[in-house]
């Protein structure tokens, strides 16, 4: 049977659907200000349906039926999850929930493109928090927009050390790279970053494993 349009309340409801990625089922919710939370496969405990109503989904809604700007952002990360060249920085988003000093971090963020990589340090100076690179780390863990917000292109100074002195592209350890709060931990952001650089078939994604990938360029913007 086919998901319904099931509202609980009214027309203020928080809306979310599912859908099917490479990786497996993702999850949206939103607000009419723009996307308000993105859900990745993970465990039980982290599947999408349970984690959007967890976090205030009221209105179960299938994707045909979605206002424009939702559909259009199920398709960009259906098609950048696949392994396709795609931007997926333009769809709008609803950060009234976080704090000022989480939006400034996520706005900068945003501008750091698909193949590159910041600091931690580096993000919190361009976002106007110089030695804030801490701070910067805990509201990347609260990240509600994983890809849309691309933590996973947050890597530490160690990291960028081990692919200066790497012998081979690709070998340098996961010493530095920062954590991951998604599912699958570093080995997702590998593989998140891989995507990125273009480098990885639709044939190779699964979520947490094991995948190929050469370095990555470092941000100067």
């Amino acid at each position: 049977m086919a998901a319904a349009n099931l509202c609980l309340r009214g027309e203020d409801d928080l809306k979310y659907l599912t859908f099917k990625t490479a990786i497996g089922i993702c999850g949206l919710m939103w607000s009419d200000l723009g996307i308000k939370r993105v859900a990745l496969p993970g465990s039980e405990a982290e599947d999408p349906l349970r984690v959007l109503r967890a976090d205030g989904g009221d209105c179960l809604v299938e994707e045909q039926s979605a206002p424009e700007f939702v559909a259009d952002a199920a398709r960009r990360l259906r098609a950048w999850l696949s392994g396709a060249q795609g931007d997926i920085s333009g769809v709008p988003l609803d950060l009234t929930s976080c704090t000022r000093f989480a939006r400034a971090v996520y706005a900068t963020l945003r501008l750091v493109p698909p193949g590159e990589v910041v600091t931690y340090g580096e993000l919190a100076r361009r976002a106007g928090h110089r030695n804030a690179a801490r701070a910067v780390g805990r509201a990347l863990a609260r990240n509600p927009l994983p890809l849309l917000i691309p933590c996973h292109r947050v890597v530490g100074r160690g990291y960028m050390a081990n692919r200066l002195f790497a012998t081979d592209p690709g070998t340098e350890s996961d010493s530095g790279l920062g954590g991951y709060s998604g599912a699958g931990g570093v080995a997702t952001k590998r593989l998140f970053l891989a995507i990125d650089d273009c480098r990885v078939s639709s044939g190779a994604l699964q979520l947490g494993g094991d995948t190929e990938t050469e370095g990555f360029r470092e941000s100067r913007t």
